[in-house]
């Protein structure tokens, strides 16, 4: 597959801003929101675990390349070409590149099929050839992230439904598990967690060994996390569920034995914060066109703010 670009000095302009553009149906503003320039992006389906090579001409032009994954479309790996004619600000028009030739491979062939172009694609360069179909999720949303149910939901079992908004120790009363007057052993409580077994802790608040209406059941809550961002765009809860009558060894919090000691004082307590910046605004379009489409109000799939280093799309609001 390949490229073939000339006459770009006269596409070539500079705004009022001092921003570097390109006139070209191929430019997008620079992945990396601190530059002032434009660059040349080209999107194109490949193989999704295949090395994508390189024969460029000029061969300066090359280490001004980069090759990014684009995550799928409809189920398909897509890469993108990202071309930096104005690396070096400093360049005048005469020493910029006027023309490149660009021929791109990679090791596993693709299959001929109708014409599929992503609608945030500028210029798509094989829509009529596709690699072999992907999950239509990244590998951290597979079900229960790659735990499969069969691994933990017990059919016999009887479940009921917790949500957490944060971080931090949750509570749930025993009483709110378990029947009106009903008792059962503290071994058979689970609590789950995208299919994994998290640890609690059972406060066995009236001391008869069973768990019984009075008694509390402590765990670690959790935030609604996304797949790349801290916080999941869609939900406001994160969603456990928790039965009393499971059966076979289940996950406990081990106990602290204070004594009375200098030596077993604790002095510090550590915490952990985490501080996320999301400027890249992605929307895979619905509208007449990119920009148009930023205004439709309905949330699409895979819309939302992302990491600038992500690259969700090829503009960012």
């Amino acid at each position: 597959m390949n490229i073939r670009e000339k006459g770009l000095r006269a596409v070539v302009s500079k705004t009022k801003s001092h921003r570097h553009v390109l006139a070209h149906r191929a430019a997008g503003a620079h992945p990396d929101l601190e530059a002032r320039r434009d660059v040349l992006i080209y999107e194109f389906y490949a193989p999704e675990d295949s090395d994508v090579r390189l024969a460029v001409s000029p061969v300066a032009l090359r280490k001004h390349i980069q090759v990014q994954s684009s995550g799928s479309y409809s189920g398909y790996p897509v890469r993108r070409l990202v071309v930096d004619l104005l690396h070096d600000s400093s360049l005048g028009l005469g020493d910029l590149v006027d023309s490149f030739d660009i021929s791109i491979s990679w090791d596993r062939p693709l299959e001929a099929a109708s014409p599929l172009i992503p609608p945030s694609a500028s210029i798509f360069l094989n829509p009529s050839w596709r690699p072999r179909r992907s999950n239509l999720v990244k590998r951290s949303e597979r079900t229960h992230a790659q735990v499969e149910p069969q691994s933990w939901y017990d059919r016999f079992a009887k479940y009921k439904k917790v949500h957490t908004s944060r971080d931090g120790i949750a509570v749930i009363r025993a009483a709110e598990l378990l029947g009106e007057g009903a008792v059962e052993s503290m071994d058979n409580v689970a609590l789950y967690w995208r299919g994994k077994e998290q640890p609690v802790h059972i406060d066995d608040v009236d001391s008869n060994g069973m768990l019984s209406q009075s008694d509390l059941i402590f765990f670690q809550g959790r935030r609604p996390k996304g797949d790349s961002l801290y916080y999941d765009i869609q939900d406001s809860v994160a969603v456990f569920y928790i039965t009393s009558n499971a059966q076979g060894k289940h996950e406990r919090f081990s106990s602290y034995m204070f004594a009375d000691s200098a030596a077993d004082t604790a002095t510090s307590v550590y915490v952990h914060q985490h501080v996320e910046l999301d400027t890249g605004y992605y929307h895979p379009g619905s509208g007449v066109d990119e920009d148009q489409s930023i205004f439709e109000s309905s949330l699409v799939y895979l819309e939302g703010y992302y990491w600038k280093n992500l690259y969700g799309r090829s503009k960012q609001y």
